[in-house]
């Protein structure tokens, strides 16, 4: 379901570490296939370059509790509509254990994602940006888990302004929670030869 757009004000030291601090919207998601995803713009992003507007999902709301997450930085400066200066794909495996991130080095996209897949045995997370140029989604990080994020989890947009004297303000537009059966995602560059006999053929899904 669809929503028109979501104002966060948020605080809190950062979502880092083995503990986070910061304003979270969501939902209980349930333990089958999710994808969640929204378009992030700041409108008051701070002064911290690790101010962060993200789609995660959770496994509760306890500070040290596992997390996959896609998320767009602030610190620019730049006033309402200012996109973000980077994107990041962040995560927790562990409960209270550390935290693992990887930059996304493409432009800022349009749309952030992050989905769960379950599929024989195995959990996938995947961190993803859309470019809005037609190429769909794209893989930013991606795991497969054995037990881990197989529960019930929460999805939603966190915001922290990474200063617990500061606060900032985050706009989530377009939140996308979308369920059923989907395995991988659109390929987002054609490749420069066909991947089987039938001309033209291009693999746009994984299948584990």
């Amino acid at each position: 379901v669809a929503t028109d757009r979501y104002l966060i004000c948020a605080g809190g030291a950062d979502i880092w570490g083995n503990a986070d601090e910061f304003h979270y919207a969501y939902n209980e998601v349930g333990s089958a296939d999710i994808r969640l995803s929204m378009k992030p713009s700041w409108q008051v992003d701070g002064d911290n370059d690790w101010a962060k507007n993200e789609v995660m999902l959770r496994e509760s709301l306890a500070a040290g509790s596992i997390h996959y997450s896609t998320a767009t930085r602030g610190g620019g400066n730049n006033g309402p509509g200012y996109q973000g200066d980077s994107v990041f794909s962040q995560r927790r495996m562990a409960t209270d254990g550390g935290s693992g991130g990887t930059d996304w080095w493409g432009a800022i996209p349009d749309t952030l994602g992050v989905q769960r897949i379950n599929s024989n045995g195995y959990t996938v997370l995947q961190s993803l940006v859309d470019q809005g140029t037609g190429n769909g989604w794209e893989v930013v990080h991606q795991d497969a888990f054995a037990t881990q994020f197989a529960g019930d989890l929460l999805g939603g947009v966190a915001v922290t302004s990474h200063r617990d004297d500061n606060l900032v303000q985050a706009w989530a537009d377009d939140v996308q929670y979308s369920t059923g059966s989907f395995i991988g995602v659109r390929a987002g560059d054609p490749l420069d030869e066909a991947c089987g006999d039938t001309p033209g053929f291009l693999v746009s899904v994984a299948k584990l």
